[in-house]
């Protein structure tokens, strides 16, 4: 059965983004939401599994050591802690790496031939997902950077002047909560960008700022409007965690209560982690997506010939 399709290179205002993008995942979300669920769902169980059981362990032995003022286990666990990180951030890179090629496939993909199967994805998700891993490590290299440069600046001018130092961490902190949604667009579609053209993450994040251009603040406002309607939903997925959180101190053996019911802790804590990575993720993902294809049909307007390309004979 055929999918309509809907089509990317296309320029849209804010109102025509948000209905593109919900039309599109109506329209595909058996594919779009399938093809994650199955690819990358079974990494992503076992990761949330082990890092709810990491969250459960680490509350328990914090609790233990403000009563028995014992903080020895801190060092012993940064291996473990690093070892789960890093499976983390695998996870993290297989599911990002599932929508990223949907919507590169997508992007190429007559009409005729839709909806998108999993074997066309899985065909190129190993290679792509190595590929996103080693320009994420660049990316990271490049924040330590920056960071230790804002770092030096700030010990700088603490050394010279208190009120100076304080008045721009102060700066620096407001322009983190006012561009948090853009550096979020940024990350997004830079790693977009290092599947769709096979580009370094530098280069993507050039083209994406390129692109962005001129519409910065349109960009902010829609971003602005996705953030604050999937932090709703990602407090839906972690509602369940935060009531038996909440419940523990109201019962009268608290402590009990928290080891009688790890198992619901480790869940929960799974149960939002798949939240995240299998819906709150590709839907903004999807918002970031059709917002830089409007863009770069503004710079480029190439889309007639992009479809006379794809025309099936």
């Amino acid at each position: 059965m055929n999918t309509e399709k809907i089509e990317l290179r296309k320029v849209r205002d804010i109102g025509s983004l948000f209905n593109d993008s919900i039309s599109f995942l109506k329209t595909n979300y058996r594919s779009f939401f399938g093809i994650n669920l199955f690819l990358a769902g079974p990494f992503i169980l076992f990761t949330g599994l082990l890092m709810g059981y990491l969250q459960f362990i680490s509350t328990a032995m914090a609790r233990i050591s403000v009563l028995e003022k014992n903080f020895a286990f801190l060092p012993e666990s940064s291996s473990t802690v690093f070892l789960l990180t890093l499976i983390f951030v695998l996870t993290i890179v297989v599911s990002s790496t599932c929508v990223y090629l949907y919507f590169s496939v997508y992007d190429t993909t007559a009409a005729a031939q839709l909806p998108i199967t999993r074997h066309q994805i899985s065909a190129l998700l190993t290679k792509a997902s190595f590929r996103l891993f080693r320009n994420l490590i660049i990316l990271l290299f490049l924040i330590s950077i920056l960071s230790g440069v804002l770092m030096g600046g700030t010990a700088v001018l603490f050394d010279q002047s208190m009120s100076s130092g304080v008045f721009f961490v102060g700066i620096l902190i407001a322009a983190y909560f006012v561009f948090f949604p853009i550096l979020l667009y940024l990350m997004v579609v830079a790693c977009f960008l290092v599947i769709r053209d096979k580009i370094r993450i530098t280069s993507a994040l050039k083209k994406t700022i390129k692109y962005m251009r001129g519409h910065f603040w349109s960009t902010w406002l829609f971003m602005i409007c996705a953030v604050v309607s999937l932090t709703m939903l990602y407090f839906v997925f972690q509602m369940p965690y935060y009531i038996l959180l909440a419940l523990a101190p109201f019962v009268k053996n608290g402590t009990d209560f928290f080891t009688s019911y790890s198992i619901w802790y480790v869940l929960f804590g799974a149960l939002a982690m798949m939240g995240v990575l299998l819906v709150i993720n590709p839907i903004f993902t999807c918002f970031c997506v059709f917002n830089f294809y409007s863009q770069e049909e503004k710079h480029e307007g190439n889309s007639l010939l992009h479809r006379i390309e794809n025309i099936e004979i």
